[in-house]
């Protein structure tokens, strides 16, 4: 009698009854959580990562294969949610999205322990089936016994066929969506996924031989895509009872940061305002100064005028530090105006961080730290060269702009 059984919204193990945490499986609707979020709703987002917590932590481990690397990449994985869920173009596509930051964050940290390598793979040219209906994910039931072999199975495979697997079996993402959070061509996607599957009914089948731990003949004999999309489905319900605490901490600690992104965005809100009163006043009086000079038949120096706006390249430049040590434009963790003028010194008015088209503004500020601007931008993984203006002002009313470009890389 087979043990293999479909089930839609939940598995049954050692008489529990446990729900099913993939998006794939739609037991969570997270469509609704999700537009809330891209729309500003804190409460909304903060649902979603708790939603979202364990099963982030289950995909981090599949592919990491260590629980201290697993949470910290589940974390900055939840972190990088709050921080970007508003740059979601569309609710469907989150799941992709989310798997997509899963995976980046996951190589970052195995890079950090190890010299990136770059996965030359052969061309693959035979006819690939990984497309067809029958190895598409489906949700089905295993004993306790059975889903463990399984997962070993998986957790054997080299890594960027595991990263394959848990997108494609557990994610439920095509092969195509699978290729593109990967970075690689659909072909590679194909050919990592099949030899997978190869290795997975290989040892399978080798244990079906073994008289202590065998397969069972239903596992062989099963779709290899039920049994692995079950397997993982069931995997990732039991492991959650053990992953409540930390979901808990991870979801506080995304508490803190939202926290402390509306206070950033409050006290900036203020000086932009306290800003612009000032530059109002400074105007009113420009303008004061400027009429009182006409009515006693005065021409102002243009030299000398506070009431000049003209905009000056100011002498000077911009001090870079963190990074890299031996190129301080490279990723950047502060920079600092270093200027000077004819008319003494010069004070910071505010600054813009901009393509280095100077068209699209990226992140602006009215002091001069750019601290959290930089961070930002390595958090989101925002690579390529953009450029740093300060506008500036001294004592005599006179504006200058000091400008330097710099490099984000993230890997």
């Amino acid at each position: 009698m087979g043990h293999l059984m479909e089930s839609k919204n939940q598995v049954t193990l050692q008489g529990h009854v446990y729900e099913r945490t993939n998006e794939a499986q739609p037991s969570v609707p997270l469509e609704g959580l999700v537009e809330k979020a891209r729309g500003g709703n804190h409460e909304a987002l903060i649902e979603l990562c708790r939603v979202i917590a364990q099963d982030v932590l289950f995909r981090s481990r599949r592919i990491l294969l260590n629980d201290m690397d697993a949470e910290d990449a589940a974390q900055e994985v939840l972190i990088r949610v709050c921080a970007s869920i508003r740059k979601l173009k569309e609710p469907k596509a989150f799941n992709a999205w989310l798997a997509s930051i899963v995976i980046n964050e996951s190589r970052r940290i195995q890079a950090k322990k190890r010299k990136e390598t770059v996965l030359d793979i052969e061309e693959y040219t035979d006819s690939l089936e990984d497309t067809d209906e029958a190895l598409m994910p489906q949700q089905s039931l295993l004993k306790e016994e059975d889903r463990k072999s399984v997962i070993t199975a998986i957790d054997q495979l080299p890594e960027r066929q595991r990263e394959a697997v848990v997108l494609h079996y557990y994610d439920g993402l095509s092969v195509t969506q699978t290729a593109t959070v990967m970075g690689i061509q659909q072909q590679n996607a194909s050919h990592y996924l099949k030899l997978a599957r190869d290795k997975i009914r290989s040892e399978l089948k080798r244990k079906e031989g073994t008289a202590t731990s065998g397969a069972p003949a239903y596992l062989t004999a099963a779709p290899i895509g039920a049994v692995l999309s079950g397997a993982m489905g069931q995997e990732a319900a039991v492991s959650s009872l053990g992953n409540t605490a930390w979901a808990n901490q991870a979801v506080e600690k995304c508490i803190v940061y939202l926290n402390g992104v509306l206070l950033k965005t409050r006290i900036l809100d203020a000086l932009r305002k306290a800003a612009l009163l000032a530059l109002l006043a400074l105007f009113v009086t420009a303008v004061a100064l400027f009429v009182v000079g006409l009515w006693n038949g005065g021409v102002f120096d243009q030299g000398q005028s506070a009431s000049s706006t003209a905009v000056l390249a100011a002498e000077g430049e911009i001090l870079f530090t963190g990074g890299d040590a031996t190129y301080f434009h490279l990723n950047p963790e502060q920079a600092s105006p270093l200027t000077s003028s004819t008319h003494g010194q010069l004070t910071v008015l505010g600054w813009e961080i901009t393509s280095m088209d100077g068209r699209t503004v990226l992140f602006s500020g009215t002091d001069a730290d750019v601290s959290a601007a930089f961070a930002a931008m390595k958090l989101e993984n925002m690579e390529g060269e953009f450029l740093l203006s300060y506008s500036l002002v001294d004592a005599r009313g006179r504006y200058y702009a000091l400008n330097s470009n710099f490099i984000i890389r993230t890997s």
